[in-house]
């Protein structure tokens, strides 16, 4: 399932896009859903994972929201703030190359997906990337701790690319320093700093 942050595409705007970019990948059907979502029915789930690992993915100036589907599906964009983004793990240690702790340190982030095809061939050593279904509306760490077989240790990570979350209104797309129900809350007349972003984001 797929939605755009920030702008309401027609299903023909959708298709040309995936046909222009993704040709060489996948071809999925694509369909409008309902409020704003769209589905991309693929042939395996090979090709799926393929555009997933070629992401993000950006329609005009609108970041793409891909997301698997499943039963407990929610098509409110409010109560989503599950996205999956790439983490890389820099400088990982040539012990900690492995699916099963490559996916432990996954957790400790959120919900582990899958590693790039370089990650699983250790075809770039100089960090892992795996695809990590992370809460953006929780404080997201920049490091985590390990226990190894030579003691405590810490690992850097790095975020390939988060979408905006307010935390006023609890929806993707924007901070919470432009949100309209922040500016319905403050008393008088908007100051030029608040219309210029000047306020810092809680």
């Amino acid at each position: 399932m797929g939605h755009l942050i920030g702008s309401k595409p027609t299903l023909t705007q959708v298709s040309d896009f995936v046909s222009k970019h993704w040709a060489s990948i996948a071809s999925p059907v694509v369909q409008y859903y309902k409020k704003g979502w769209f589905s991309f029915r693929f042939t395996s789930e090979a090709e799926m994972n393929m555009v997933l690992q070629k992401g993000p993915w950006k329609i005009g100036s609108s970041s793409l929201i891909l997301k698997h589907w499943s039963p407990s599906f929610s098509f409110e964009m409010e109560r989503v703030s599950w996205v999956p983004v790439w983490v890389l793990f820099h400088d990982l240690d040539p012990y900690l190359w492995s699916s099963t702790v490559l996916s432990k340190m996954a957790s400790k982030i959120g919900k582990p997906l899958f590693a790039d095809v370089p990650t699983t061939y250790k075809a770039k050593l100089s960090f892992a990337r795996v695809l990590i279904e992370v809460d953006i509306s929780s404080s997201l760490p920049v490091e985590i701790s390990l226990n190894t077989p030579f003691g405590p240790s810490t690992q850097r990570i790095e975020y390939e690319w988060l979408p905006f979350y307010c935390s006023e209104c609890g929806k993707m797309g924007h901070k919470s320093n432009s949100c309209k129900k922040t500016r319905k809350k403050s008393t008088g007349k908007t100051s030029s700093s608040d219309v210029l972003g000047g306020t810092s984001d809680s």
